[in-house]
């Protein structure tokens, strides 16, 4: 029996490798168009589609170089190929950037500004090292803008004043007793003193542009109460794009462990809540919402119940994903929640669905759909497919759609655009993303056909832009 098998298995080997010869042949090559005409199978009649499509699109290609040839001459001719060649797969991922904390206290100078815009409150407790490595990122990231950091120390053993000595421009506040993160944050937006007030925890490190990042949806949008950052591990690997609540009041972060640089986690988007770990609302506003609720101290599920607060008062919370925080989640309060501070999480979220009972009644249960409950603020779902990626400051077809894209997005639609040659160029997509709409583009998107065949179906309109 056991020399059959082995004989079978080396037939089988000598099959594989007669076969691999053959698929290796310029003849097996040069007649696949004729097996695949015999034999459709999916593939094939997907690849089939494809020729079809890009032979339809020959007659316009050709006008459209001809006139480009005649109008602008042989070299603006070659610039377009090129460039049309190279942003097909424009989109480049960035090189990983590992992210650590900083391994000893120096001489540091942050920002101060006498007349804040915004005031930056960090509740600490211990851990002067990560509070260190946050503060640096703030020196390093708010230059051009006039802020105040307010570092309110929660009774540490060693008080955060003296460890971090060397470091000027910071407003250090003492508990006398250690009151928790949650009335440690509403102790310190008491002594604030800007226009918006930033609350971060001290596990994170702030990248470039975060700040604009977030007073920019305030600017550009209405009735915004509370906006979050998307959260990325010290690897890069996405930590939070905004989170969902379920009925029971439990709650997930989206895209968790993903990878950050989907199209799904990077255009502006209504949420359920976004974390504590940087948030930022307007002084005065968080002053009507009278802060974090106090019946969630010492911590955990405050700025959830926040985020459903600031809906109730008839303002939306928007995840911000240019705003790129990297967290080091746990590092502040572990992650067990079976004792210490993080322990409160399981009573909190009794609490937070007990308070919030009502709304969440409209939720799914935990698991249930996150595609459908991620975009829950959405009217209808839109699709608009355009030739091409829109450049509004080119030419007037492309500052037309971006104008109805907008419109559509401000309607509370989930809008979703695609260029057909699935293009991706900066600034165009991050000003599209910036609409509130998704941009999909290659490599994450398939060809715009098998998309429409697979997809189309999900979607209440769609709209064929120069098509």
């Amino acid at each position: 029996m056991t020399s059959q098998r082995v004989t079978l298995e080396q037939e089988r080997d000598e099959a594989r490798r007669a076969f691999s010869e053959i698929e290796a042949s310029t003849s097996w090559r040069l007649t696949q168009p004729l097996r695949w005409l015999a034999h459709p199978t999916k593939t094939a009649v997907k690849r089939v589609a494809r020729l079809r499509y890009s032979a339809r699109r020959l007659p316009h290609q050709a006008a459209t170089a001809t006139h480009i040839l005649r109008e602008e001459g042989a070299v603006a001719l070659y610039g377009r190929v090129r460039d049309k060649l190279s942003r097909h797969d424009g989109f480049r991922r960035p090189s990983v950037a590992l992210y650590a904390a900083e391994e000893s206290i120096v001489p540091l100078c942050v920002p101060h500004a006498a007349l804040p815009k915004f005031s930056l409150v960090i509740p600490v407790y211990g851990q002067h090292l990560l509070t260190f490595t946050c503060l640096k990122s703030i020196a390093a990231t708010c230059t051009a803008h006039d802020i105040e950091v307010m570092v309110v120390d929660d009774c540490s053993p060693t008080a955060a004043a003296a460890e971090l000595a060397p470091v000027s421009g910071v407003r250090f506040i003492r508990n006398e007793n250690n009151l928790g993160f949650l009335r440690s944050c509403n102790r310190g937006v008491e002594a604030a003193e800007g226009e918006y007030v930033v609350i971060l925890n001290n596990d994170i490190i702030l990248t470039d542009g975060w700040l604009q990042a977030l007073e920019n949806v305030f600017v550009q949008h209405k009735s915004v109460g509370m906006v979050g950052a998307k959260l990325i591990y010290p690897d890069g690997v996405l930590q939070e794009a905004g989170g969902i609540v379920w009925r029971d009041g439990s709650a997930w972060n989206v895209g968790r462990n993903d990878d950050a640089n989907k199209p799904e986690y990077n255009y502006l988007r209504e949420v359920d809540y976004c974390s504590g770990a940087c948030l930022m609302l307007r002084r005065e506003f968080w002053n009507t919402l009278g802060g974090f609720d106090e019946r969630y101290a010492p911590a955990y599920y405050e700025d959830t119940d926040l985020a459903f607060r600031v809906r109730e008062a008839g303002q939306r919370v928007i995840y911000q994903p240019r705003a790129v925080v990297v967290h080091f989640e746990g590092r502040s309060s572990g992650t067990d929640i079976t004792q210490g501070v993080k322990q409160h999480q399981v009573t909190n979220q009794a609490t937070f669905a007990k308070r919030w009972q009502a709304v969440l009644s409209k939720h799914r249960v935990n698991g249930m759909q996150p595609q459908l409950e991620r975009d829950r603020y959405t009217t209808q779902r839109v699709l608009v497919v355009d030739a091409c990626m829109l450049t509004p400051d080119h030419d007037s077809g492309s500052l037309r759609m971006f104008e109805i894209l907008g419109l559509i997005a401000a309607l509370g639609c989930k809008t979703t655009f695609i260029a057909d040659n699935r293009e991706y160029r900066e600034p165009y997509v991050g000003q599209i993303q910036a609409l509130g709409v998704e941009v999909l583009f290659h490599p994450f998107l398939m060809p715009v056909p098998e998309y429409l065949e697979s997809e189309a179906a999900k979607f209440d309109v769609v709209i064929l832009s120069r098509a």
